[in-house]
């Protein structure tokens, strides 16, 4: 199996994660505010949705990434707890960033 295809559950999961996470993050830090302090609670409805769809997604590549790589229960349930702490997204994705290019690393070394 090529690098490129077994990193591709990884890529998709770090992008919905960074979507997620920034859903999150204006869910909480904009629409939040303008719904309790401005008396605007459309923002919370449609960005709330679109936070939904997003998490739902994230579950599903958590998941996808998890079979794929065969990940431990510890790794899935950090995964899934990072999915509900405002910068949690971010710190994961940081994190397999930093396992695919040590992956790659290796891969590297064995072939040279």
């Amino acid at each position: 199996m090529s690098q490129e295809i077994a990193s591709a559950p990884i890529k998709r999961l770090r992008i919905i994660g960074t979507l997620e996470g920034i859903s999150y993050l204006v869910l909480l830090g904009i629409a939040m505010p303008l719904k309790y302090w401005a008396d605007m609670p459309v923002f919370v409805k449609y960005t709330g949705w679109a936070h939904g769809l997003l998490f739902m997604l994230f579950l599903a590549a958590v998941a996808n990434a998890a079979l794929a790589r065969r990940w431990s229960a510890r790794k899935v349930l950090m995964a899934l707890v990072a999915s509900v702490l405002p910068f949690g997204p971010f710190i994961l994705d940081a994190r397999l960033l930093k396992e695919e290019e040590a992956k790659a690393a290796a891969s590297r070394q064995k072939t040279a």
